[in-house]
C-alpha cells in the first residue's frame, strides 16, 4: 500500500500518480484530461484527472462494498476447516 493511501481515495489516486509518474502519459482533449500508464504487472491504467473529490470517495465506498460482497461469497464456496 502506498503510505499515504491512507488518507483516503483522492491521496491514493496522487500516490498511484507520483509512482508511476515517470511512465505517465497526458491525454488531453479540450477542457478534458487524463494520464495513461502501465503498472508492473501490465495493467494499462487510464485516470481522468477533473473527478471531484467527492465522485472519488463515493466511487471508492462502491469498490469496498463489492469487494466485501465479493469476499463473503467467496468465503460461502469453500469448505470449513474441521
Amino acid at each position: 500500500m502506498f503510505p499515504s493511501a491512507r488518507h483516503g481515495p483522492v491521496h491514493l489516486v496522487q500516490a498511484v500518480l507520483m509512482a508511476y509518474h515517470a511512465a505517465m502519459q497526458v491525454i488531453r482533449s479540450g477542457k478534458k484530461e487524463v494520464v495513461k500508464f502501465e503498472t508492473p504487472s501490465g495493467v494499462t491504467a487510464v485516470i481522468d484527472t477533473s473527478i471531484s473529490d467527492e465522485t472519488l470517495a463515493k466511487f471508492a465506498r462502491s469498490l469496498k462494498a463489492k469487494l466485501k460482497r465479493s469476499a463473503a461469497r467467496s468465503s460461502n464456496l469453500v469448505p470449513k476447516a474441521k
